[in-house]
């Protein structure tokens, strides 16, 4: 017994997608020209730090939110030449969530206000040139 032909792939796409249509996409919201205050209190996306899914319990106290970050080859590397070098003096690892809370801790401790650089090019400048001060 011979099978019928299938429609061909285009006629058979044509009648699967048939009433779907595109739907349009808008502009990207505008950046704010300041950040955003941090709230003081846990939004839905904060967790406790006791309260982490698996894995062992975090080392600090505070509430966190968790963020990705996308950083260059370079910049991980250092990161982690920083995590390795502060494990083999101390004997205690450091991971690169620590070594990147303590940096923000750090500039949030200078007091500098670095909501109305130009960006991150000036930030960089400053930066620069207040820890050559040091």
């Amino acid at each position: 017994m011979k099978k019928p032909n299938p429609a061909p792939a285009e006629n058979r796409l044509g009648t699967l997608f048939a009433g779907m249509q595109q739907q349009p996409t808008s502009a990207p919201p505008k950046r704010q020209s300041t950040p955003a205050p941090i709230p003081a209190q846990s939004t839905p996306d904060t967790i406790p730090s006791d309260r982490r899914a698996g894995g062992r319990k975090r080392k600090y106290t505070e509430r966190i939110t968790t963020l990705s970050l996308s950083i260059a080859p370079e910049h991980v590397r250092y990161i982690d030449a920083i995590s390795d070098g502060i494990t083999r003096s101390t004997g205690k690892p450091c991971g690169r969530g620590e070594i990147v809370r303590a940096v923000i801790d750090a500039l949030v401790a200078s007091g500098l206000d670095l909501s109305r650089v130009a960006g991150s090019e000036e930030i960089r400048s400053i930066l620069t040139t207040r820890l050559r001060e040091v």
